[in-house]
């Protein structure tokens, strides 16, 4: 993977100004659905490199102060442990709530589950709670960038802070 990582900082760099160089369009005309594209980097005591994170979200009719959302994720995470290399890939549903502050700022949390594909070759799996925070802003009505920290169940060992940019359809 670590390869991979000017290929993924390229394209995350290639998003972000396609993204903001589009025209500015009327926020009634959108959908509930954001598309996010973006890269990780994993915590821990292992030799963790960049990841590519890819998602999308779904922002429920708003009721209230908070806009509440569900989302889906999908990262994947190459683990370095002495000689032996090993991919993990999360992918977490999580229910979110997000408040919107002026100048396009909002922040949240969300709480779910992360499926964790720990090694395709034993085919060894498994399922925890999930839970993120985020701080981020609308640059557009449909572009947004986003500062995420998504971990499980110790998140020194397995939270990953991302970045990502964000287009409403």
């Amino acid at each position: 993977m670590r390869k991979r990582f000017p290929a993924v900082a390229g394209l995350f760099a290639l998003v972000l100004g396609l993204a903001l160089a589009t025209p500015r369009q009327a926020a009634a005309q959108t959908s509930p659905i954001t598309l996010r594209l973006g890269v990780g980097f994993p915590l821990g005591d292992t030799e963790d490199s960049a990841v590519l994170a890819v998602g999308g979200e779904f922002d429920f009719p708003r009721r209230g102060q908070a806009q509440l959302s569900l989302s889906l994720d999908w990262l994947e995470v190459t683990t370095q442990i002495g000689p032996f290399e090993n991919d993990v890939t999360y992918v977490p549903l999580l229910l979110n709530a997000r408040w919107a502050r002026s100048g396009g700022i909002y922040y949240g949390g969300g709480i779910g589950v992360l499926f964790a594909d720990d090694d395709p070759i034993l085919d060894t799996e498994d399922t925890n709670l999930g839970w993120q925070i985020f701080l981020g802003k609308w640059f557009r009505p449909r572009i947004r960038g986003d500062l995420r920290f998504l971990a499980s169940d110790s998140p020194g060992d397995d939270g990953v802070f991302m970045l990502q940019v964000g287009y409403r359809l």
